[in-house]
């Protein structure tokens, strides 16, 4: 061990800022350190397998079930990597209209040809169309050195050094990054990785500014009638289907070739079981439900939203409604519980409604989802059939859901500070409880993007004391994971 003599290597201490008289080291140290001076005797280091310094995540979510066509797309995303190998990153760019498919292709393709890089498997959604602001470049990269198994308290606070850090590990192997509706190239940009790896973009607009950085581009169009007819097909069964070959064109047609329009209107017949195609076909036709909701300009998707919530029961109506103004991008079963005051069972019950309606989707972490597109009908009908008491009334629910959960992790981890008292509306049916200080540490972490929007939605809609009760609840989490942007703001 060291000792108090003088160092008989002053460079060495120097260079690495560390004094072996005082047997001290300075700065960020990632793996195990050890210090000797004189020793007698044999040495013997142990490392165990699991505490691995890096590990090589694999983030990408599955490919939608029933993926259909797209040959010439594929192929022409193939010819990116039949170039000659430069060393640098590829960097690819699918552009397109709201629900016509960008994601599904992507992962397709990732999924298709990941193997060949070897390395990591990153993925991010940068929410340029969702319910909150864009994600910041630095709160990705915070998930991505997390994710290598870098500990939270080393990720630096500062963007390039976050940045110096990321290129740092992921030199180690080719990386497949995956990002996901982006905004603009500057966000793009601090998020390719080292040399050698590939990087998928998908936007809705085009973002040109990634041509200087040598970035491939991809405009996705609406799926070619007989690809749409095929989609349909496969999703209602060839039963269905061949009873009527017309519908179902016309089917296809009236959807205008998205996707997402494609999977909602078929989603239709097993939630209608005494609806023909040519049912289905008259209906979306009709356009006479139109005209109260925006969507953007995808009117094939409103019109197959507008069918898919009309067969809704009144419940799972109200449910839709509501959960539209839930502040983050992601929740789950206890939060459907809330945002409608019903118990568990009943929660699940109606969630399985909505996922059988394909107007929710689910993910890889057990929690629930809208598509934009979907959020902004779903909006539109809370606007029209809902009191401004009732919404503010289920967003308090929610909010105050957040707050309990977060007020039981906030007791588990620091069971002996002082706190204030909560102030509940509503107390959940089945509230959650943790174990141990990990499963607490755990939770508030996986929930952290959720819980940052739970406290700007109750500043914005007057609810203040859930808003400074909910950064107190989440004080360990700041503490303990240095999330240094979320504890200023």
């Amino acid at each position: 061990m060291a000792d108090d003599h003088e160092d008989p290597n002053p460079d060495l201490r120097d260079s690495g800022r560390r004094s072996l008289a005082d047997n001290t080291i300075s700065g960020a140290v990632f793996g195990s350190v050890v210090q000797a001076r004189a020793v007698t005797g044999d040495i013997h280091i142990h490392h165990s397998a699991g505490e691995s310094a890096f590990v090589t995540p694999s983030q990408l979510p599955p490919v939608p079930a029933h993926f259909t066509g797209r040959t010439g797309e594929l192929a022409e995303l193939d010819r990116v990597l039949d170039e000659p190998e430069s060393g640098a990153v590829r960097l690819v760019v699918i552009s397109g209209a709201g629900g016509v498919g960008k994601t599904a292709l992507g992962l397709r393709w990732l999924h298709h040809v990941a193997d060949r890089f070897g390395g990591a498997r990153l993925f991010a959604d940068l929410g340029a169309r969702g319910v909150t602001a864009p994600v910041s470049p630095g709160e990705v990269l915070g998930r991505f050195l997390r994710a290598f198994g870098v500990p939270a308290e080393q990720v630096p606070a500062d963007l390039s050094e976050q940045v110096a850090l990321y290129r740092t590990v992921t030199a180690r192997g080719r990386t497949v990054v995956f990002l996901d509706d982006a905004l603009t190239a500057a966000q793009v940009r601090p998020l390719v990785p080292s040399a050698g790896g590939l990087v998928l973009v998908t936007s809705r607009g085009g973002l040109g500014g990634l041509s200087l950085d040598g970035a491939r581009r991809l405009w996705l169009h609406p799926l070619e009638a007989d690809v749409g007819v095929e989609l349909f097909t496969r999703l209602v069964g060839s039963h269905q289907a061949n009873a009527d070959p017309d519908a179902v064109r016309e089917v296809a047609r009236l959807c205008g070739g998205f996707p997402i329009a494609i999977r909602v209107a078929a989603a239709q017949i097993a939630l209608r079981p005494r609806w023909t195609v040519r049912r289905l076909a008259r209906e979306l036709g009709s356009g006479n439900r139109l005209a109260a909701f925006s969507v953007e300009e995808d009117q094939p998707v409103r019109s197959a939203l507008d069918l898919s919530y009309e067969v809704l029961t009144a419940p799972a109506a109200r449910l839709y409604r509501l959960l539209c103004l839930h502040p983050g991008p992601d929740f789950g079963t206890g939060v459907v519980c809330a945002a409608l005051d019903v118990s568990t069972d009943e929660g699940e019950d109606l969630v399985d409604e909505l996922l059988r309606a394909s107007v929710l989707t689910q993910g890889g972490n057990g929690r629930f989802r809208f598509h934009d597109l979907v959020r902004v009908h779903a909006r539109g009908r809370a606007d029209s059939d809902e009191t401004p008491a009732a919404r503010r009334a289920a967003l308090r629910r929610m909010l105050d859901w957040y707050l309990h959960a977060a007020s039981a992790a906030d007791v588990t981890l620091t069971p002996y500070r002082e706190r204030l008292p909560r102030d509940y509306r509503y107390v959940p049916p089945d509230p959650e409880s943790f174990a141990d200080r990990d499963r607490a540490l755990g939770w508030l972490e996986d929930q952290r993007e959720n819980l940052v929007a739970a406290i700007h939605a109750a500043g914005e809609q007057d609810h203040p004391s859930v808003a400074w009760q909910l950064a107190d609840a989440m004080w360990p989490l700041l503490l303990l994971r240095k999330h240094y942007r979320d504890w200023i703001d």
